[in-house]
């Protein structure tokens, strides 16, 4: 008699963790795992979590910053006409602002992608 591994306790809950990822692409593990305990009653560590997405082809990339009105057309004219605006300028009367001591660390750099594609921030 051979018997035959166990799958994951998480494929019964499947649609629902994919549509929480789908939903919001920089979910934590963690996150998961607290929505799966608080509104479906499974109790799974983070780590149960990640080897679910895994076997799912979903991967933690660093996001790509990418704002999605880049594509509209008003926006890509504008940055091609950009150019042809900076050569009147006078640099004599340019001022330029430091921003070096601009925190970031409020945003998040990671979120989930289906392998082989990039996350970008603006698939929410």
């Amino acid at each position: 008699m051979t018997i035959k591994p166990a799958g994951s306790k998480l494929n019964r809950h499947a649609p629902y963790i994919l549509g929480l990822v789908e939903a919001n692409k920089d979910i934590t593990l963690h996150e998961i795992a607290d929505k799966l305990l608080s509104e479906r009653g499974e109790r799974t560590c983070p780590s149960t979590v990640w080897n679910f997405l895994s076997k799912h082809w979903l991967t933690h990339k660093k996001k790509t910053a990418h704002a999605s009105e880049q594509e509209r057309p008003d926006v890509l004219a504008r940055r091609s006409a950009w150019p042809k605006k900076l050569s009147g300028l006078d640099p004599e009367r340019l001022i330029f602002i430091d921003e070096t001591g601009t925190n970031t660390r409020m945003a998040r750099l990671r979120g989930w992608a289906a392998w082989p594609r990039r996350c970008c921030s603006t698939d929410r």
